[in-house]
């Protein structure tokens, strides 16, 4: 008798696992009619082997695949028949996931602002990642989902669109290599980005600041967002000071502002008053120059380090809101 019972017991159960696995089944197959009714496509792994959907409003279900930025085709981010650059881009959506304060997001959301590419934002909660927890190669920001290709690090990103966009448009300077790219981002995060870290978390409010935004991702119950903002504020505040003392960092403010000032002298840059024509790094427009170091900048651009910096000078406050109007950007 027991042995029929332990019998009956697993029949019961391995019935039980094959309903589950039917009901998974018939949801997974009717994923796309969900997505297709939200209206967003983004990214799954190159082996599609899972249905994903993030919190929040917007879920994510069309399965793409994940593609290696030095191998991206023209006809994958760019096909004639889908897409062209300046046109509504309705058939072709590209998200960004990003940190509101990270200056490499920033740059991103800059350089699409500025040539023109409409672009959705996925904020991402630093703590659990759970927006990007389909990426298995890439757990760090910014990423952009892009037609069927994912592109990793904003060095990726830029350079992968900058390519297929400078033959589209005028609104951003041509003739930038990778080599130059990456030199003058290496500056930025170098020179200015460092002593701006530390000048935007200095202070316990400051360090609160930066990752306010945390308590601002509703699909997180409200205790649940204020235990994750004050580990971030904790691990900012940490990240600080070990800036400050394996840089050398004593004054930040006044570092940052001698930095923007010679990068900007390095580059010709004029009073708008001035010299007109030279109101950028890259001339008349815009170029990837200007990018960096405005994308850098924005990310905190509503603490007090940035305000005392455009306060300070007259020609980096003017080249400021001109980065601003060039972006669409709102000056405050």
């Amino acid at each position: 008798m027991v042995c029929s019972a332990l019998r009956r017991l697993r029949y019961a159960g391995s019935t039980r696992r094959l309903h589950l696995v039917s009901r998974r089944a018939a949801a997974a197959s009717a994923a796309p009619a969900s997505a297709s009714a939200v209206g967003v496509s983004h990214r799954h792994l190159s082996s599609f082997k899972r249905e994903y959907a993030t919190r929040g409003d917007e879920r994510h279900l069309d399965r793409v695949k994940e593609t290696n930025p030095q191998d991206v085709e023209d006809s994958i981010i760019f096909d004639g028949e889908k897409y062209t650059p300046g046109k509504p881009q309705g058939s072709l959506p590209t998200m960004v996931y990003v940190y509101p304060t990270c200056p490499h997001c920033n740059k991103v959301l800059a350089f699409l602002d500025i040539v023109g590419h409409e672009h959705s934002t996925m904020v991402v909660n630093p703590i659990t990642k759970a927006e990007i927890k389909w990426s298995e190669t890439y757990k760090k920001v910014p990423i952009a989902s892009v037609a069927e290709s994912t592109l990793n690090g904003s060095d990726n990103i830029i350079m992968a669109l900058f390519d297929k966009w400078t033959t589209h448009t005028n609104k951003i300077a041509k003739g930038a290599s990778r080599e130059d790219y990456d030199s003058w981002n290496k500056r930025v995060d170098e020179e200015i980005a460092r002593p701006l870290f530390r000048a935007t978390s200095t202070t316990w409010s400051d360090a609160l600041k930066y990752t306010s935004y945390v308590r601002e991702i509703s699909a997180y119950p409200m205790y649940i967002r204020f235990v994750h903002h004050m580990l971030g504020t904790f691990f900012t505040r940490v990240g600080s000071r070990k800036v400050a003392k394996r840089y050398g960092i004593v004054d930040p403010d006044g570092e940052l502002l001698v930095a923007v000032q010679r990068y900007l002298d390095d580059f010709g840059v004029k009073q708008q008053q001035q010299q007109q024509q030279q109101m950028f790094c890259g001339g008349e427009v815009p170029g990837l120059a200007d990018v960096v170091l405005y994308g850098t900048l924005r990310s905190v651009q509503d603490f007090d380090a940035v305000k005392k910096l455009l306060a300070a000078d007259e020609r980096v406050k003017s080249w400021y809101r001109s980065m601003q109007a060039a972006a669409g950007h709102e000056q405050e």
